[in-house]
């Protein structure tokens, strides 16, 4: 799967993500991508993990750069080396494609995201993209499924083709989904990137598209 992860980095990144989203506004809601393009400002992480951009930090350090559906965000890893990250559609209700999962959930269904990344580093094939998400309800949304007693990594459906593989300097499409319950929207979508270093909340760039 193009998005390789573990269970505490993707806690770190839901609470710098949450904490973000308490503080934006929100707006109607749209799975559309909007004209796209570079975009998003960069804002120096907070002294404390989770509350990205409420105080200065050293130079250097890494940010977090913020933006909507459509729009390419660059983030810089540990290192200096940049990756470009873009959150091209969401797809609500998704079609996961999986032998082992319900694809119609009770009580839930599923939210598919298309994002096209291209990793600058001389490390990228050693490197990993991290996605997560929060819901309406401030919850966390990962793209870790349990059915039956097993978890199942969630990371194709049929609205989304993965392409491309993780190598310096090669654009690539991955493709995960989450498992959303019924009545609750997707908020924001949170990514960051990096090799062993991304667990922690100040080692990488965090990436951070409100939906819409």
């Amino acid at each position: 799967m193009f998005n390789r992860s573990s269970r505490a980095a993707r806690g770190a990144l839901a609470l710098a993500v949450l904490s973000f989203v308490a503080a934006a506004c929100s707006g109607s809601a749209s799975t559309s991508p909007t004209d796209g393009g570079d975009a998003g400002a960069t804002q120096p992480p907070a002294d404390t993990a989770g509350e990205p951009g409420s105080a200065p930090a050293p130079a250097g350090s890494p940010g977090v750069v913020t933006g909507h559906v459509g729009d390419k965000l660059i983030v810089i890893m540990l290192g200096g080396a940049k990756a470009e990250l873009t959150l091209v559609k969401v797809v609500d209700p998704a079609t996961v494609v999986h032998p082992d999962v319900d694809n119609s959930p009770a009580g839930a269904r599923w939210v598919g995201l298309e994002i096209t990344a291209d990793d600058h580093s001389a490390f990228a094939g050693q490197e990993q993209v991290l996605v997560d998400g929060i819901g309406s309800d401030g919850k966390t949304l990962t793209t870790d499924a349990k059915f039956a007693g097993f978890s199942h990594e969630i990371g194709a459906f049929k609205e989304c083709t993965p392409a491309g593989s993780i190598d310096t300097d090669q654009a690539y499409t991955m493709c995960p989904a989450f498992l959303v319950p019924t009545g609750v929207t997707l908020k924001s979508v949170g990514a960051k990137v990096g090799g062993a270093e991304i667990g922690e909340t100040t080692a990488v760039d965090q990436a951070i598209w409100m939906v819409p």
